[in-house]
Formats: C-alpha cells, sequence, structure tokens
C-alpha cells in the first residue's frame, strides 16, 4: 500500500516550486511500537514518495528523544504534553532545507506540531506537513 499512498500523495503535491531543497522525513515511531511491529509504515510511503519525486529520504533526521506514550483517547491538550520535546533533528540534515513532514494520520496535530519545531529549530527553512488520513479526534 505504500507505493499506493506515496503516488496519491505526489499527485497531490505538484512539483516543488521552492527554489530550495526539499527533503521528506518521516514521523519516526517510539522504539518500543518500532520493535513491537518490525517496521515505520511512514518510512515506507517516505520513501516512495521520495523515490518519485526525485528528492532525498532522510529518515534519520528527525528522531524521537523520549518515547511517548500512545495517544489514543487523549484530549488535545493532553496530546501536545505527551509529544512536547519528545523529537530532535539532525541539525546538518535539515539546515536550508525544506522538510516535507510525513505521517500516517493527523488527528489534533500535535505530533506533527512537535516534530516540525524540532526541525525548525535545527535551521529547516519550511516546513510542510503531510498525511495520508484525517482521524476526528
Amino acid at each position: 500500500m505504500a507505493g499506493i499512498f506515496a503516488a496519491w500523495l505526489h499527485e497531490i503535491l505538484g512539483p516543488n516550486r521552492s527554489g530550495l531543497e526539499e527533503i521528506i522525513i518521516p514521523i519516526p515511531l517510539a522504539s518500543a511500537r518500532m520493535k513491537q511491529r518490525g517496521y515505520n509504515q511512514v518510512e515506507l510511503i517516505a520513501a516512495a514518495l521520495a523515490s518519485m519525486r526525485g528528492q532525498p529520504h532522510r529518515p534519520r533526521a528527525l528522531r524521537r528523544i523520549r518515547d511517548t506514550g500512545s495517544q489514543v483517547g487523549l484530549d488535545p491538550g493532553a496530546r501536545r504534553r505527551n509529544v512536547a520535546g519528545a523529537f530532535q533533528a539532525d541539525e546538518p540534515s535539515v539546515e536550508s532545507k525544506v522538510v516535507l513532514l510525513l505521517d500516517d494520520i493527523v488527528t489534533t496535530g500535535a505530533t506533527l506540531l512537535s516534530a516540525s519545531e524540532a526541525l525548525l529549530e535545527a535551521g529547516a527553512v519550511r516546513v510542510f506537513c503531510l498525511t495520508v488520513g484525517f482521524a476526528a479526534g
């Protein structure tokens, strides 16, 4: 399914018009979730999308520095607190770049906001958030 979702996102995005290098970064899973699942579905989609767009895929440019509990059942404020400060970006990978930050589902946007803040603090010029779906939350 990664290729199908990537093709759909590629069609929505259109060409890079920023004039700056765009890199594609997936939201990293918490280590416990990664061990449990064995793969990060968002990373698979990001890799396929990067290939279609001819852009760098940088799955290691953003990492979770703190495992976060599940967001399921949390209200918007609790979600923001749960992921606040949970991410750290690799400055050399993102500095002066436009980042296409990819996640599978957005509910309140707390995860994307926290990750975007880390990317901007590390020198990204702009961060665009892409998701495959939206869940009312």
